[in-house]
């Protein structure tokens, strides 16, 4: 869901998932709610807001929480109205909902204004990349009826076509894991201090590793 325009002077604030006000039974997973609406008066720019200050039937995780301009927040709760307690960061958010604990606060990079595809290359996307939960109800395509992948993209189209790699910890960074490390299976390069090899047995220090020359003798 994407948000934008100019609401003039608008005072309400703004949603791209509003939630009514009885708490009612949701499951929102790997979803892509974005605002970015500008205006000249005080309503407010939110990703979510529920009516309810209790969040007993909500479920959500997974999913790109982001909103921008100078009344945004992640989300809003206790009313739709203007009388809602404001949640600027997605740290305030998970404090008060409890929700969205493996959610992330990016600015998705779309292909243009009128392609709202995920763009392959930005480092924006990078972190949606691979970065759905998993679910109990199976989705095996995407909005284009592209399959998914193991490791599914956040948002409704599939645009990485990532697998799952075993990351093990280098912690000399000499670009060989140690082979003490079971590893971790991840759709995404964890980047510095992790190598897909483990098969160093000093991976304290970066003179030892399998590949250096022999010098005895």
């Amino acid at each position: 869901v994407s948000l934008g325009g100019n609401r003039t002077a608008a005072t309400m604030p703004s949603f791209a998932l509003a939630i009514g006000s009885s708490d009612p039974t949701i499951n929102s997973f790997n979803n892509i709610f974005l605002n970015t609406q500008t205006g000249t008066s005080t309503g407010k720019n939110n990703a979510l807001g529920t009516g309810s200050s209790t969040f007993v039937n909500l479920q959500s995780t997974g999913n790109d929480l982001y909103a921008s301009g100078t009344n945004a927040s992640i989300g809003q709760s206790g009313s739709l109205s203007t009388s809602g307690t404001s949640r600027t960061t997605l740290s305030d958010w998970q404090t008060a909902s409890g929700n969205d604990l493996a959610s992330k606060n990016v600015l998705p990079v779309f292909v243009s204004a009128t392609d709202l595809h995920l763009a392959a290359a930005p480092a924006n996307n990078t972190q949606l990349a691979g970065g759905a939960v998993p679910t109990t109800v199976s989705i095996t395509t995407d909005i284009d009826c592209q399959s998914r992948t193991s490791c599914k993209d956040i948002g409704a189209y599939e645009f990485n076509a990532a697998t799952y790699l075993t990351y093990y910890s280098d912690a000399d960074q000499d670009g060989y894991g140690s082979f003490m490390d079971p590893g971790t299976a991840l759709c995404y390069n964890p980047g510095s201090g992790y190598t897909t090899t483990h098969t160093d047995c000093d991976d304290n220090n970066a003179s030892v590793h399998p590949n250096l020359p022999d010098l005895s003798g």
